[in-house]
């Protein structure tokens, strides 16, 4: 089972046609994603309620910051600190 996150009409208006799938293991994951303008986001049933109260708990604002913290490292570990640090 698949379920879609609609985003809200700020981050519709930022959007560009993207999307994505992935297993979800971490929330961030989506937020970055959100950030760096992916329109469209499914997940596994297991990971839907998780996923989407990140994204309700967050702006676009933040998300964009997130992502743009995370492109500005030059490792996976630095940008998952990066992002997790610009989201708190």
């Amino acid at each position: 089972m698949v379920a879609y996150f609609p985003l809200s009409p700020t981050q519709k208006s930022a959007a560009v046609p993207a999307s994505t799938r992935a297993g979800w293991a971490d929330r961030l994951d989506a937020c970055v994603l959100v950030g760096l303008g992916v329109s469209s986001l499914s997940a596994a049933a297991a990971a839907v309620a998780g996923v989407g109260a990140r994204l309700a708990q967050v702006t676009l604002a933040q998300c964009r910051a997130a992502a743009d913290a995370a492109l500005a490292t030059a490792s996976a570990a630095d940008a998952r600190a990066a992002a997790i640090a610009a989201l708190t």
